[in-house]
């Protein structure tokens, strides 16, 4: 990938331009529907943009958290999360730390209450993100038990098990992201401008 370019765009005075970059770089797997949700920083005014974004794409967006200028954003497939919450080993982790709804909405409003209260230091990060990002649940499981030691393999997340399958998830990811940088480069655009 030309980085020149990338860059010029990245730093483009056009927010909706700086924002295709953006998704193409952090988020193309749910962009081309191979991931659950993915979670991306973006300004204030990045932020108001990707709201108009995806009309019929199927992808939601959910602000998880704003501090200052800095957005923590959630770009989400409903009806994919959704059956993802109603699993009944999903749900018995996720109640391990408090929950006891699982329509999408009511499991974003307590996880956005869980990360802003982290972000003033008062409580423990939610792990329970990875899940709804799509990791497998052995990861996020193992990831807690170890304390972010001991995996076998680190690429989007850390791995516990199944390695090989993980290595493969990542390489998809990789292609799709590499697709979607190369979309927005030749002029081809997935955005509703």
């Amino acid at each position: 990938m030309p980085i020149h370019e990338i860059m010029r765009y990245l730093g483009s005075a056009d927010v909706m331009e700086q924002l295709e970059m953006l998704l193409a770089l952090h988020s193309a797997p749910i962009l081309y529907g191979i991931k659950l949700a993915n979670l991306i920083r973006l300004t204030r005014r990045q932020r108001i943009a990707i709201c108009h974004c995806f009309p019929t794409a199927g992808i939601y967006v959910w602000v998880l958290s704003c501090n200052g200028d800095e957005n923590q954003v959630l770009l989400y497939r409903r009806a994919e999360m959704q059956e993802t919450l109603w699993q009944k080993r999903i749900q018995e982790i996720m109640r391990q730390f408090g929950y006891t709804e699982f329509q999408v909405i009511s499991v974003l409003l307590r996880l956005s209450g869980r990360l802003q209260r982290h972000q003033l230091g008062l409580g423990e990060f939610p792990h329970e993100i990875g899940i709804l990002l799509g990791y497998p649940v052995d990861d996020v499981m193992g990831f807690l038990e170890n304390q972010g030691k001991n995996y076998a393999y680190c690429g989007y997340w850390k791995v516990y098990k199944n390695v090989e399958q993980a290595k493969r998830q990542f390489a998809a990811y990789d292609q799709v992201r590499e697709a979607a940088v190369l979309n927005v480069l030749n002029g081809r655009s997935w955005m509703h401008r």
